[in-house]
């Protein structure tokens, strides 16, 4: 049986693993970066296919870049031991190759079958991403207002370059985006950041809380304030589970 999840070329951010058994030998020769020096015996026309179809993929077949006794390198016995094959074969994106650090055959398990099992020692380690920030935005409402209204609107004339008219139209579109953009810099409002807080914080534990933080250098103080903000918020939290 055969596992093959690269079925096109795999982008920089993912990681593209194929095995299982391809009744084709790739050789003991060093192809690119495709096959390594310590593969077994001779290739064949199904190996050139595997070879070309892993330079398409850009895939390494790991289990012929260690070295290691040719009995933990052959995969497959012969009906009465008579010839010794490599056609079970891991890959791994070229760009990975360094997290595989040993990739070969164990003949010596009890797995009553002829072929024996290949096994890669794989450490991957992924980089946490970055969200991009959210920039803050326009708040649109405040354009129901006519004096903020008229102060963008005449905002926006006013950052518009002067005899235009001769301009082509992508230039004339690129000076009004410049102009509005420019416009609500300036005179529209920008949302704030909201602090996230749970559903059954009432507005007295907000009071609380903002009462604390100016004894923060009074401990005693501090203190009493943080005990009845515990207190209330439990209280608050029974009523708001009650209800829901």
């Amino acid at each position: 049986m055969t596992w093959c999840f690269a079925v096109r070329p795999p982008t920089p951010s993912e990681i593209n693993i194929s095995m299982g058994d391809f009744s084709a030998k790739v050789g003991c020769e060093k192809h690119g970066k495709t096959v390594g020096p310590h593969g077994l015996g001779m290739g064949n026309e199904r190996g050139e296919r595997l070879i070309h179809w892993c330079e398409g993929k850009r895939l390494a077949i790991m289990n012929t870049w260690f070295a290691a006794h040719p009995r933990r390198r052959y995969t497959r016995v012969s009906p009465g031991d008579r010839t010794r094959n490599q056609i079970e074969y891991i890959m791994i994106n070229e760009r990975y190759r360094c997290s595989v650090s040993n990739a070969r055959a164990y003949p010596g398990v009890d797995a009553n079958s002829d072929h024996n099992p290949v096994i890669a020692n794989i450490n991957i380690y992924l980089r946490d991403l970055k969200h991009p920030k959210r920039k803050p935005r326009f708040v649109l409402d405040t354009l129901k207002n006519l004096d903020i209204s008229a102060d963008f609107s005449k905002a926006v004339f006013e950052n518009l370059p002067k005899n235009q008219i001769k301009e082509n139209s992508q230039i004339r579109w690129t000076n009004l985006k410049t102009s509005v953009i420019t416009a609500a810099n300036n005179v529209i409002p920008k949302e704030s950041k909201k602090i996230k807080q749970p559903h059954w914080v009432t507005d007295e534990i907000k009071c609380l809380l903002h009462k604390r933080r100016q004894f923060k250098s009074g401990q005693e103080k501090y203190k009493r304030i943080d005990k009845e903000i515990q207190k209330q918020c439990k209280c608050a939290k029974e009523k708001w589970l009650e209800e829901k």
